[in-house]
């Protein structure tokens, strides 16, 4: 009889454990439910968080007035704020410490927690992850699917311009799948790079698609079309523009712009060695391009050109607003600088620039955001004639503009007594405080533009992997080449040996290696620094390495990093606030001064009840793991 009475007893206990477990999940629902709990009653289920609105998302919901609300999102107690008199709660939630993927939202009021809302954070614009060109169609696969506003053709624009197979509607774009798109065109140039720009595509948060135009027909990024590649053995997946495949002294991409056989041994008698601006500055990348920038192109003629023949050197300008124009090396805005003491009739090394602001007859600098397309034609002795394709780059807007005139640095007029010299300098420039202090540049007053020095916060930091800053960049302007070399005093760091500093020069587009300690001119600096002008003044405060260029854009003083020893990255890393945060396993225990309610209450007896039971029957460990995880979910 007794044991019958202990069996029926242990089989209660067994019913009240498994119903108060019941209780503790059903209550908190119930709660949520009840008059007087706290609701979020906006965002809705599936809503999305995107990168225009991570910052400051609003949260809305209703609550007893003057009760205060706790508002968590995954689990992360986010925000306090108090009901307004008609019980509605508003808040705006920053996520831009959170890492992209689901959000749960729940709201709590005096431990009870709301019914949860969930959602993505997705901060991530699409973009274009590859691309293909057969024949007549365009192949374009994006990083995601589910795009708003792929399939309309006017949100594809190509530079050079390409037109869609038929004119007018959107049938010309075909969805191949999820992610993947075919453009169907009426021609395209297999032997050039296209860019192509997108606008108005979102994603399903809302994102809108990466600004950066896209290269086609250049999947390596090497700045040679994959067909031409193809065409001469060359591969359209590795970059090897600085390559010389042939040996014969001319780079694989110096012979794509000449148009002649990579392969085939001194194919190219002439070669255009740098350009300013660079090539698609402005369009492919945030690179500013002044108004009255120069357009200037370095040329190496292997027999030599003769620069008293006009039309041995040609510029086709196409500005967008004026007429395409020609002009040659008898015109007034064309100057010639050597670089070498070859005779005039026979160059081998020389600048050519085109200069706007030299024009008598149109206005003296470019439209904002104009897009600029300059042709070269170039003629040497023997009547070897190289037509590259067209050379683009786009104007700053005045936005741009206006910015980069702002934080200039304060500078006085200087000249010292042993620079005055036959090359016409007479005039100095020095910059007299913040982090620039010292700096100085000396130049001759007869130069068509005034150089000067430009906002250092323009500059992008120097993150080239073989390259240490060891001084603060300094801006350089105007964009232009000089008459006669100027001469500029770069700073360095007190606590770096000026021995061991070398120079980088900045594109325009890319921070590249121009000189090394020894004062050697590195390719990255050819056609900037004149050979042999290097002095280190390491007295001075602060230590300063003087040189002469032949133009601007912006330098810096570096130190290499030795081959096989490369610079050490930092590799911390950071997540916005650098807060702490720990997750519990019971959500209602993540607020200090939450209240200990009624389901917490209930959870803590089942708990009680299943330990007595596991005394009394000694159940396995795997049951009290199950019984944890229970009270996890719950």
């Amino acid at each position: 009889m007794a044991h019958s009475v202990s069996k029926n007893c242990l089989k209660v206990m067994w019913l009240m454990a498994g119903l108060l477990c019941i209780l503790a999940a059903l209550v908190p629902i119930a709660a949520a439910a009840a008059p007087g709990s706290a609701r979020i009653t906006q965002p809705q289920n599936g809503f999305y968080i995107n990168r225009d609105t991570r910052n400051a998302y609003p949260i809305r919901g209703q609550a007893d007035a003057g009760h205060k609300v706790q508002i968590f999102a995954n689990g992360v107690h986010i925000k306090t704020v108090i009901a307004d008199q008609n019980g509605i709660f508003t808040s705006q939630i920053d996520f831009s410490t959170f890492i992209e993927g689901p959000v749960t939202l729940l709201a709590f009021k005096d431990g009870i927690r709301s019914i949860p809302i969930s959602g993505t954070y997705d901060a991530t614009p699409p973009s274009v992850t590859s691309s293909a060109i057969t024949n007549r169609f365009i192949t374009i696969v994006f990083n995601e699917a589910n795009l708003e506003n792929v399939a309309h053709e006017p949100n594809f624009r190509f530079s050079p311009s390409l037109n869609f197979r038929t004119i007018g509607g959107d049938d010309d774009i075909s969805h191949i799948d999820e992610v993947t798109f075919q453009l169907s065109m009426r021609s395209i140039p297999r032997n050039e790079i296209i860019n192509l720009s997108l606008s108005n595509i979102t994603d399903a948060a809302g994102n809108r698609i990466a600004a950066m135009p896209v290269a086609l027909n250049d999947r390596d990024g090497d700045r040679m079309a994959d067909h031409w590649e193809l065409q001469h053995g060359l591969d359209p997946l590795t970059a090897d523009a600085s390559s010389d495949a042939d040996d014969d002294g001319f780079a694989n991409y110096q012979e794509y712009l000449a148009g002649s056989d990579p392969i085939r041994f001194q194919s190219a008698p002439i070669e255009i060695r740098d350009t300013i601006p660079q090539d698609d500055a402005g369009i492919t990348n945030f690179a500013r391009v002044p108004d009255q920038t120069a357009f200037a192109v370095l040329i190496r003629a292997v027999d030599g050109i003769n620069l008293d023949n006009p039309a041995a050197v040609r510029f086709r300008i196409d500005d967008g607003y004026h007429q395409p124009y020609w002009r040659d090396l008898a015109h007034d805005a064309i100057r010639v600088i050597k670089l070498d003491e070859a005779p005039d009739e026979q160059a081998i090394y020389f600048w050519v620039a085109y200069d706007r602001f030299l024009e008598s007859f149109m206005p003296t600098a470019y439209l904002p955001d104009a897009l600029i397309q300059v042709s070269v034609a170039i003629q040497d002795i023997r009547n070897n004639i190289l037509q590259p394709p067209p050379f683009e780059f786009k104007i700053e807007s005045s936005a741009q503009k206006m910015a980069a005139g702002q934080n200039l640095p304060s500078t006085v007029e200087t000249i010292e007594e042993g620079l005055l010299n036959s090359e016409g300098i007479d005039t100095g420039l020095a910059v007299v405080d913040g982090k620039l202090a010292g700096t100085k540049l000396f130049y001759s007053s007869l130069e068509p533009l005034t150089p000067e020095f430009g906002n250092p916060d323009e500059m992008p930091s120097n993150n080239h992997q073989d390259m240490q800053p060891a001084g603060w960049p300094v801006n350089l302007l105007p964009h232009t080449l000089f008459d006669q070399p100027v001469t500029i005093f770069i700073p360095v760091n007190d606590d770096v040996d000026i021995r061991t500093v070398g120079l980088a020069y900045f594109d325009g587009t890319r921070w590249l290696p121009a000189a090394d300690a020894e004062g050697v001119v590195l390719p990255g600096g050819e056609g900037w620094m004149v050979p042999g002008s290097r002095i280190n003044h390491k007295d001075t405060i602060p230590p300063m390495i003087e040189v002469k260029v032949h133009h601007f854009s912006a330098a810096q003083t570096v130190v290499f990093a030795k081959f096989g020893d490369p610079i050490e990255e930092d590799t911390t890393t950071s997540r916005g606030s650098n807060a702490n945060v720990r997750i519990n396993c019971f959500i209602d225990s993540v607020s200090a001064d939450a209240s200990f309610g009624l389901a917490a209450f209930i959870e803590l007896i089942a708990v009680v009840c299943f330990l007595l039971l596991h005394e009394r029957f000694r159940f396995r460990r795997a049951m009290l793991k199950v019984i944890y995880r229970i009270g996890c979910w719950i």
